[in-house]
């Protein structure tokens, strides 16, 4: 996978199901994308649908690369990886959560701004995201 980096995912901005604000209110969940990251993260995350037959195959091979682990420190959350990409011109991270249920055509980021709100997106508009190996790009740039 090294020679497949950085990876370029297109997807459909949509909205999610509104509970990644309080998990992204935690703490922990702050201070692990400030230290592993460099991001300093707003509440909430961005939600793309990858519909493209290149874009899922990217998705697939992310899912399976190690990211940066993101982890829970008492048991009551999943665990789950992150990398650091780019939205646009916004530094982000994808976020891979480890759950079953998870929808395998979604890409999931953080990022230190209100993404819709920088970029004037709104659901339905197409968005590209550049994903990083980890340890080779700065989001907090």
């Amino acid at each position: 996978m090294a020679d497949q980096w950085p990876l370029r995912i297109e997807g459909v901005l949509r909205d999610g199901q509104r509970v990644a604000t309080a998990f992204t209110l935690l703490p922990w969940v702050r201070e692990q994308f400030r230290r592993k990251l460099g991001l300093e993260i707003v509440p909430g995350t961005v939600n793309l649908a990858v519909q493209d037959p290149a874009g899922r195959a990217a998705l697939a091979r992310l899912r399976a690369a190690a990211g940066v682990p993101i982890d829970p420190p008492d048991g009551r959350y999943c665990v789950g990886q992150c990398f650091p990409a780019r939205l646009g011109p916004l530094p982000a991270a994808v976020v891979i959560p480890h759950v079953a249920a998870y929808p395998p055509d979604q890409l999931e980021l953080v990022a230190a701004v209100r993404v819709r709100d920088a970029l004037g997106l709104q659901s339905g508009d197409r968005v590209v995201v550049t994903v990083f190996a980890p340890g080779t790009a700065d989001t907090a740039t």
